[in-house]
């Protein structure tokens, strides 16, 4: 009746199939009436039920998976046994085919499925839906590959052609760590590989460069490496233990480069790094473009000699150990940090401040040190030949200090300093030594001396008498030479012999030794 109410009370609905395709009717059992109220009602047997169940048309929408996918690179865009599917119900499983993605490289931003079909497992395929491919709702990571491998049996070929390396992947910008090569292969590397950049490289073969950008990370190592053109560049090393031939394109390396050549000359072109070792076990070492580094270059020539003149050369220090003259030109503050050179000269022209914190023996030779700049001699130097220091430059910085000793076994020593010279050594000629300031002043320290035949100090072309000679005769140069002879000759004619002592005994017994021009006696 108008106005009453009732309470309908039942079991739950219930599909008449679980699953999406089939499900199209629900029903509702055990229906009753319960809670009847109103002006009209007095019991509630005035109002009954037609049925105790009812059945109506009804539908179940599909649940939406959730897509992810990671992979090593592997140069391909399938993503077949790589695709997580998410969002099932319960322990059910699907199946999937065609899964592609959107780009299959490792740098590249913002990668996604973008196809993909599921397929039956333990569950339906059809009671689930895709989300939207190829959007953030189905991401793709791609890896790094960790190293890929040139083919064993292919001897020689092109670093860019996907057939000479194993899988047919190429190792290439981002995708893949490491290149290794084995021995006996010489690859390739020309403008088609374009910009490479890699952690690392391994070779036990030959790696030609002719064209491109090779960016290394970590480390370059081969046993054979030549070049005519292109680039090797990076934060890495560079290291070739066997063979190397340069002569066009450029090494830039962050890091520290070593090159050995095990037979023949060696012949190096445009390289810089935070360190260079040069070495030819059998020949000498030339230079065909400049060698810049803020570190150390090394040299060591075991059958020859080193001749890097080039006058862009830009080092911070230098060593040396060779069989052979050494020459080098450098632009920039210099330390040499120790030079032997077993036969030959030695030659250092450079347009900065030189300082030797080693020493430095030229046994078959001279040695020669030009400067535009102020020369520090600190390590000993000694040369068989003569030793030449020349610091000329017109203005106030061409100074020459002397800490360390210097030795010439068979030549003289000449210094021409522009400004001041100071000397607080030992410096020992078999010839001459002439020591010159053309405009500014010289200065000995205690521990200064001069051993040379005729020795000769001059400033601005006027003679001068140092220390040691001036405090031993109150004179020149001239009156010590003067006063020893007369004083020695005295002391021979106290020793004539007599009638009373033929042989001069007595006398010789009562006479000292003969010491810097004086006659010392008890």
């Amino acid at each position: 009746a108008s106005g009453d109410t009732a309470t309908l009370t039942g079991a739950a609905p219930v599909y008449n199939d679980a699953h999406v395709a089939t499900a199209n009717t629900v029903t509702v059992a055990g229906l009753a009436l319960s809670g009847v109220s109103g002006s009209n009602a007095s019991v509630l047997g005035d109002y009954t039920l037609a049925t105790s169940s009812a059945t109506a048309a009804a539908t179940i929408a599909p649940a939406t998976v959730t897509l992810a996918a990671s992979k090593t690179y592997d140069g391909t865009a399938d993503l077949t046994g790589f695709v997580t599917i998410g969002g099932l119900v319960g322990t059910e499983t699907l199946a999937y085919s065609g899964a592609t993605a959107s780009d299959f490289h490792v740098s590249t931003a913002g990668k996604f499925i973008n196809a993909l079909t599921l397929a039956n497992g333990s569950g339906l395929a059809s009671d689930y839906v895709l989300p939207t491919l190829n959007s953030a709702n189905a991401p793709v990571t791609i890896l790094q590959l960790a190293a890929t491998s040139w083919k064993p049996l292919v001897t020689t070929g092109l670093w860019s052609d996907p057939a000479n390396w194993v899988l047919g992947i190429v190792p290439s910008t981002a995708d893949v760590q490491s290149a290794v090569i084995p021995a006996n292969t010489t690859v390739t590397f020309d403008a088609t590989a374009q910009n490479t950049s890699l952690e690392s490289i391994v070779s036990a073969g030959t790696v030609n460069v002719t064209g491109g950008t090779l960016n290394v990370a970590t480390s370059l190592s081969a046993a054979q490496y030549q070049q005519t053109g292109g680039a090797v560049t990076g934060a890495g090393s560079f290291t070739v233990t066997n063979g190397f031939s340069q002569t066009a394109g450029s090494i830039a390396m962050a890091g520290p480069v070593s090159i050995n050549q095990a037979s023949g000359n060696l012949t190096v072109g445009s390289i810089s790094g935070s360190s260079i070792a040069l070495a030819a076990g059998n020949g000498a070492i030339v230079q065909t473009a400049p060698l810049v580094t803020t570190g150390l270059l090394s040299v060591t020539a075991a059958n020859g000699g080193a001749v890097l003149t080039n006058a862009q050369n830009s080092v911070a220090a230098f060593s040396a150990q060779t069989m052979g003259s050494v020459a080098l030109t450098n632009v920039g503050a210099l330390d040499v940090q120790g030079i032997t050179v077993a036969g030959g000269n030695l030659a250092i022209d450079n347009t900065g401040a030189f300082s030797n914190s080693g020493a430095i023996n030229v046994g078959g030779g001279g040695v020669s040190i030009t400067t535009h700049s102020p020369i520090t001699i600190t390590g000993a130097v000694s040369a068989a030949g003569n030793i030449t220091l020349a610091a000329l430059t017109p203005d106030l910085t061409s100074n020459i200090t002397l800490n360390g000793a210097m030795t010439s076994t068979g030549g003289g020593i000449s210094i021409q300093a522009y400004n001041d010279f100071i000397q607080n050594s030992r410096l020992s000629a078999a010839l001459g030594i002439d020591v010159n300031s053309l405009a500014g002043t010289l200065t000995f320290g205690p521990g200064a001396f001069s051993v040379g035949n005729p020795l000769t100090y001059s400033v601005n072309g006027v003679p001068y008498t140092p220390p040691w000679l001036s405090s031993a005769t109150n004179g020149g140069a001239t009156d010590f030479l003067v006063s020893f002879l007369d004083n020695f000759q005295a002391a021979l004619d106290e020793q004539a012999a007599t009638s009373e002592d033929p042989l001069g005994v007595k006398k010789r017994d009562n006479e000292g030794l003969v010491v810097e021009g004086e006659i010392c006696k008890p």
